[in-house]
């Protein structure tokens, strides 16, 4: 859930998450309009608000071998890193067309299509936190 204050009472909106196993790591984006989830099913689903349905939507970034331990944000533009146990630390595209501004920039120029890998990292071991 997404809890928001509303007066004196804080009220749930659901989030549909669509991950078969646990949540590991879950961080806003600066502009707090969506927010990514590193979970045990290999996939970081990046969550945004769906004001039709009053509910949490997400988009699935499914490139990872093993568990994703940890995600961020750039402070910004709409990338996601993320870093797994599959002894990797992988950078992606979370440009979502209808939150993100065409005008945005990346340091990869132009914002990429949702899920593109922009670069990734080996590591020897387990890659803990980025």
């Amino acid at each position: 859930y997404v809890w928001t204050r509303d007066g004196e009472e804080w009220k749930p909106m659901l989030v549909i998450l669509r991950i078969t196993a646990a949540a590991t790591s879950v961080r806003w984006s600066p502009d707090e309009q969506k927010f990514a989830v590193g979970s045990g099913s290999k996939s970081v689903p990046v969550c945004s608000y769906e004001e039709a349905n009053n509910f949490w939507v997400s988009k699935m970034i499914k490139e990872h071998a093993s568990t994703v331990c940890a995600v961020a944000w750039h402070p910004t533009a709409p990338i996601v890193a993320t870093a797994s146990t599959d002894y990797h630390c992988r950078v992606f595209s979370a440009f979502l067309k209808n939150l993100d501004s065409k005008d945005t920039t990346t340091p990869w120029g132009a914002p990429a299509k949702f899920g593109t890998l922009l670069y990734t990292f080996e590591a020897y071991g387990w890659v803990l936190d980025v």
